[in-house]
């Protein structure tokens, strides 16, 4: 509460733990009323938290498989789409089965039992009686194929065992070693067929269901509230939005920079508002003063500031002069504007009985009475007529509601209102041009003579495009005197950190004059970094954030927690004013957690990158652990075609050769109808267009044919 109580009951600003919140009685020996209600309130909340978790997760799930269902190995090795695009060169970047990682790097496990991995991998090498050996056209290319994969497996392995300790140990058996640890690898990769999409879209939606729906994440350690659980999932996998609702950025210093230079540096940062700077503000009423023989209000607003570090007077004297008083009184007058609607809406009802009196006075008492029996019959008329068409008019509400509902899901919110802003400014800027060719058509019409009549039709459209800018800029500058006549003010002082203005009012109500200076101090920046809104320091994890790659002499890495390195971490993005700051911070480190600002500013590998980081992020909070496999693949997926596409049906969806499966996600009359009239057709490769049809799917064993010939 804005008295400080999160109770009426408890004293204001009370620091207790019942006062918080803490439940301390039992229900054996009763609870008491203040106890009560906050069981009620938690309770209530954790039971919207998981009817609406199940419905969200669940369609964030559907979402992913959907995109990813045509995602398979091939024959090569590479991950495919149903088109033949390729997704991956390698699955997961090394071609390894997630199941079959657990002891691809435990070498002590490996030369324990070498004779028993051995003995299993030969076994596959025996022929039965009816299978005979491959061709041998067919067994070369296999050959060469291997060859290439285990050259360069081999330059990999010897500078992983040069590196370990077991190489002492085996430098006799190296060579077998080295050998064993191939055909582990070998054996490890991905089944050609393997449906690694339908995978990963599993491994990323199951644990989604486990998340709560808090949206806001304190962390504890002064860091920014942050966007967690579904709803960050939905920002990045479903909707790919512009415009995230906590873009961070994360900004370390240099490794020399102290933390007094990081803490000087962040309040260069900071924005100062005129409200954070002001000491004192007065407002006096001056009741009953005469102007232009006009009875009319004084109003005297005194601010007075206190003295900032990093705001010189010129920059105060600027600010309240010019922006801070051009705010104020648009404030000011949107403030009336309010006061007068609610005023009008209060007398519309007692001006409207007034007329209706006054005109039944004027009538005669037998038309009145005929009057009044006609409108009796009316009335009942006008009853049975509305009920027959409310329950009409609900029939039709309730089929739209249930199209709409079918239409639309909940990733369409952020694409469908880009959509109708742009539809909405496409109507403005053609009824604004429709409404300045009538202008211009009656103010040219007195002269027609002097024009002459073997005008092109190009000289028209230049002569009209032009008349319409003079027009509006001649609208724009009638605006800009109308707001500066309707100006209040009529005394203006700025002397150092002391601003007084006085505002004159004629027939006005009275305003809270204060209320509306402080909302304004609010909004106006004496010092503003760009497009920062909040900074914070923080510190900086250099082990995880660092990437060693074959440094001889470093075999291991940590951090000292003594020398701390820090960050900035900033609510916004704007890279620019970082920037100018490679003197302090490292500019090469610079992050944020908006992947659209990353794709525009460092390209498609960097959007990759931050689609895996942050999806980590999200999973990491609650302790769930997702294969880097199963992440690398998605955002391969939504980057391959150098772009950022969201994964629903205005995404990745929309651009699927399959109709089949376009009509089985959502909207399917769109898709037929689109399909009917473009005459498109389906080559059946898809998981969807294959259901669909009764035919089994090209996944697994149905990926190929037997041409084996086989004696039975």
């Amino acid at each position: 509460m804005v008295s400080g109580k999160t109770l009426p009951c408890f004293p204001p600003w009370d620091f207790a733990s019942r006062a918080g919140g803490y439940v301390s009685d039992r229900f054996l020996s009763g609870l008491r009323p203040q106890e009560y209600y906050f069981h009620c309130m938690a309770g209530r909340e954790g039971l919207v938290d998981t009817a609406v978790k199940t419905s969200r997760s669940g369609y964030l799930q559907r979402c992913l498989i959907k995109n990813l269902e045509s995602l398979k190995v091939c024959y090569d090795y590479t991950v495919r789409d149903a088109d033949g695009s390729i997704i991956q060169f390698y699955y997961g970047e090394d071609g390894v089965d997630v199941h079959r990682t657990s002891f691809l790097k435990n070498f002590k496990a490996l030369k324990d039992n070498q004779e028993t991995i051995c003995q299993k991998l030969r076994q596959g090498r025996k022929l039965n009686s009816y299978i005979e050996r491959l061709p041998d056209g067919l067994e070369e290319k296999v050959k060469q194929f291997w060859g290439k994969k285990a050259k360069k497996l081999e330059k990999k392995l010897e500078k992983r065992v040069k590196k370990e300790e077991i190489s002492k140990q085996l430098k006799k058996e190296e060579v077998d070693f080295l050998e064993l640890v191939g055909q582990k690898y070998f054996s490890s990769l991905a089944d050609s067929g393997e449906p690694v999409g339908v995978l990963a879209g599993q491994s990323v939606g199951e644990p989604s269901t486990q998340m709560t729906l808090n949206t806001f994440h304190l962390a504890g350690r002064g860091e920014m509230n942050v966007t967690l659980g579904i709803p960050r999932l939905q920002e990045i996998l479903m909707t790919a939005s512009d415009a995230i609702k906590t873009p961070i950025m994360t900004c370390p210093f240099l490794g020399w920079k102290s933390k007094d230079d990081a803490q000087s540096l962040l309040a260069e940062v900071k924005k100062i508002t005129v409200a954070d700077m002001i000491e004192s503000m007065e407002v006096n009423l001056l009741p009953l003063s005469i102007y232009n023989h006009q009875v009319s209000q004084l109003y005297k607003l005194t601010v007075k500031l206190k003295e900032h570090e990093f705001v010189s007077s010129e920059d105060c004297d600027y600010t309240l002069k010019y922006v801070f008083l051009r705010e104020l009184e648009d404030a000011i007058e949107s403030h009336l504007a309010l006061l007068s609607k609610i005023n009008g809406i209060k007398n519309f009802k007692s001006s409207s009985d007034s007329v209706a009196s006054h005109e039944t006075e004027e009538n005669a008492s037998s038309t009145r009475h005929e009057e009044e029996m006609l409108d009796d019959d009316d009335e009942a008329e006008d009853e049975r007529t509305e009920e027959d068409l409310s329950s009409d008019a609900q029939k039709r509400k309730q089929q739209t509601t249930d199209e709409m509902d079918y239409d639309d899901g909940p990733e369409d919110e952020a694409s469908e209102a880009e959509t109708t802003a742009e539809v909405e400014d496409e109507k403005s800027d053609q009824t604004h041009e429709i409404g300045n060719g009538d202008e211009e058509e009656t103010g040219d019409h007195g002269n027609e003579e002097q024009t002459t009549k073997l005008h092109s039709e190009e000289s028209n459209i230049k002569t009209a495009k032009s008349k319409t800018k003079t027009t509006v800029q001649q609208k724009k500058k009638k605006e800009t005197r109308s707001k500066k006549d309707s100006d209040r003010s009529v005394f203006i002082a700025v002397e150092g950190l002391h601003f007084e203005v006085h505002f004159r009012f004629v027939n006005e109500p009275h305003i809270l004059l204060a209320q509306v200076a402080q909302k304004t101090a609010k909004k106006v920046y004496i010092k503003n970094a760009g497009k920062i809104e909040q900074c914070r320091m923080v510190k900086y994890d250099v082990s995880e954030n660092t990437v060693m790659w074959d440094v001889k002499q470093i075999k291991n890495q940590s951090q000292d927690t003594d020398s701390a390195y820090w960050a900035l971490k900033a609510a916004g993005v704007d890279f620019g004013t970082f920037w100018e700051m490679q003197d302090d911070i490292d500019v090469n480190r610079i992050y944020t957690n908006n992947i659209r600002s990353m794709l525009n500013t460092y390209g498609v590998e960097a959007a990759r990158a931050a689609i895996i980081r942050e999806v980590k992020t999200v999973f990491g909070i609650y302790g769930v652990e997702i294969d880097f496999r199963h992440l690398s693949l998605i955002a391969d997926y939504m980057t391959h075609t150098g772009g950022y596409q969201p994964m629903s049906r205005h995404g990745s969806i929309s651009e699927s050769l399959s109709p089949f499966l376009k009509m089985s996600f959502e909207t399917a009359s769109k898709f037929i109808v689109e399909a009917a009239s473009h005459g498109l057709t389906d080559n059946l490769e898809t998981p969807s267009s294959r259901i669909c049809l009764g035919l089994p799917v090209k996944m697994g064993t149905g990926c190929f044919d037997i041409m084996q010939k086989l004696d039975i």
